[in-house]
C-alpha cells in the first residue's frame, strides 16, 4: 500500500515536470528505499544493530541526540556494537547517523528555498551550521548553498 501510493506520487511528480520535479523525485526514490529496507524484515544479523538503527531512524533529526548513551542503553560495549554495526550495515554507527542527516538536508535544500542553512542544519539535527557545512561538502563535494543553487537551476 504505502510503496504504490509513494510510487504512483512519484510517477506522477515525474511525468508533471513541475518545479524541482527532480529533486523532489529523488526524495520520494530515497523514501521507497528507506522504506523497503526498514520492512523487508530484521537483515541484521545481530537484534541490538537493528534497534540501534530503528533509534537513529527516529532521533536523527534530534539535536539533543546522544548516540553514545543510545549505544550504552544496548547492554554491548561500544566497541563491540561499532564492529557488529560495521559488519552488518558497512558504516559505523555515526557514518549512518550523519548520512541520514545529510540525506535529509538534500531533500530540505531542494525543496524548502525559505529555510536558511542555519536553519535547515539545526533540523536535520546539528548544532553547529558550520559543521553541518563541512560535513555536507565532506559528502557532496559541495556547499549547502551551492548544493541548493544547483538543484534549484539544473541548467546552470
Amino acid at each position: 500500500g504505502t510503496i504504490g501510493t509513494l510510487g504512483k506520487l512519484l510517477y506522477t511528480v515525474w511525468t508533471q515536470k513541475d518545479f524541482n520535479y527532480q529533486a523532489i523525485s529523488s526524495a520520494l526514490l530515497t523514501s521507497i528505499y528507506e522504506y523497503i529496507n526498514k520492512y523487508k524484515g530484521n537483515s541484521c544479523q545481530y537484534s541490538f544493530v537493528q534497534e540501534l538503527k530503528d533509534t537513529i531512524a527516529k532521533e536523527f533529526s534530534n539535536c539533543e541526540f546522544d548516540l553514545t548513551k543510545s549505544i550504552a542503553k544496548l547492554g554491548v560495549s561500544k566497541h563491540y556494537l561499532r564492529h557488529c554495526f560495521k559488519e552488518d550495515v558497512g558504516v559505523t554507527p555515526l557514518e549512518y547517523l550523519t548520512d541520514l542527516r545529510i540525506q535529509q538536508a538534500k531533500c530540505l535544500l531542494a525543496q524548502s528555498s525559505f529555510l536558511t542553512v542555519g536553519e535547515i542544519s539545526l533540523n536535520c539535527g546539528f548544532n553547529d551550521p558550520y559543521y553541518f557545512s563541512r560535513c555536507f561538502k565532506k559528502s557532496t563535494g559541495v556547499s549547502p548553498r551551492e548544493y541548493r543553487n544547483k538543484i534549484v537551476r539544473p541548467n546552470c
